[in-house]
């Protein structure tokens, strides 16, 4: 028995066993896409359950139950509110980045031979960071939305823009709580960067309601255009690179 996609309206075999749509991504098993207007975060019933308190709750719920808060956030709404959050969480995530980059500059320089040239060095690197702080809110907004920006293309690319570009920045926003992790020293970054990506990919996911490889090919393809067109670029600028391979293959 065959049942029409409620989304594309084409024709899907053995729907019973299938949960999303294999030309459009749709969820088939949750019914009609819930309303946009609707839904709920801690974040934005801040003025009831209190700025802190609200600031919290969404990070606990973002970084440790993505699957349940991006499926309940709301998907529209203003780009106020989840860049407030983002804004905050982001700003933190990089003044302890730049706090333990000039911790361990200090370290490497106060070593037993500290002379003028290395005093010059310390200096210009602490000033550096200085702009760096003051530059961030700046660079964190433009990010954001560059990101969400990017994020969309790539969705719509692959089918799976089922909403408008204010649910993508949404994601990215509340997505951007991993970047907390950066408040541990060494390996933070890492952490920061995997839990980020992991968020992303759900947040699209659910937010859109597409499946998990289409978020994945979506989020995946800046990197993958990236790399073809290092390999483009490296061929075209040593285009005898392939008789050099099989001169020295014989």
């Amino acid at each position: 028995m065959n049942m029409n996609c409620p989304s594309c309206g084409k024709a899907i075999e053995n729907w019973e066993n299938v949960q999303f749509c294999t030309f459009c991504g749709r969820s088939l098993k949750s019914g009609d896409i819930r309303e946009e207007s609707h839904g709920y975060s801690p974040w934005d019933d801040r003025a009831n359950r209190g700025f802190f308190r609200a600031l919290f709750e969404t990070w606990v719920e973002s970084i440790f139950r993505p699957t349940k808060f991006f499926a309940a956030m709301p998907l529209k709404g203003g780009y106020g509110g989840p860049l407030l959050y983002g804004f905050i969480v982001g700003e933190i995530a990089v003044l302890f980045s730049l706090f333990w980059q000039g911790i361990f500059m200090m370290m490497g320089t106060f070593g037993e031979r500290y002379d003028q040239l290395e005093a010059m060095g310390l200096s210009m690197g602490m000033v550096a960071l200085v702009i760096g702080a003051l530059l961030s809110p700046v660079f964190i907004i433009m990010g954001y939305f560059i990101t969400a920006a990017i994020l969309h293309l790539c969705l719509f690319i692959v089918g799976g823009a089922r909403r408008d570009f204010e649910a993508t920045f949404r994601v990215i926003c509340y997505a951007a709580g991993a970047n907390l992790f950066n408040i541990i020293p060494f390996c933070g970054w890492l952490g920061a960067w995997l839990w980020n990506t992991l968020l992303n990919i759900i947040g699209v996911r659910e937010a859109h309601e597409i499946s998990t490889g289409r978020a994945l090919l979506a989020y995946s393809l800046p990197a993958v255009a990236c790399c073809g067109f290092l390999v483009l670029a490296f061929f075209l600028a040593f285009p005898h690179i392939s008789e050099w391979f099989e001169y020295w293959g014989n």
